[in-house]
């Protein structure tokens, strides 16, 4: 299923994948980067049009899709509530 983002869940063993169209690497490997990961649901059902690569599976992995490690004009179509997670 892809109906839910695995946020809410907390730290689980999951497939992370990540978005380029909403977290691209910097143009300078001088610049910082902190890379942000989505979950499987997410991957498909938030950024389903994007530029995505998929990294691998992760233990204690939490989904960034909707926090501050994205722009704020890309919120988690999956949660209905980016504060509470539900």
């Amino acid at each position: 299923k892809f109906d839910k983002c695995t946020n809410v869940l907390g730290p689980l063993r999951q497939e992370v994948y990540a978005c380029l169209t909403c977290s691209p690497p910097p143009a300078s490997a001088a610049q910082v980067y902190t890379p942000a990961g989505i979950c499987y649901a997410c991957s498909i059902s938030c950024h389903g049009e994007h530029h995505l690569v998929e990294l691998s599976t992760k233990r204690n992995f939490v989904c960034d899709c909707g926090t501050i490690r994205f722009p704020s004009a890309a919120p988690c179509t999956l949660r209905s509530d980016p504060e509470s997670g539900r």
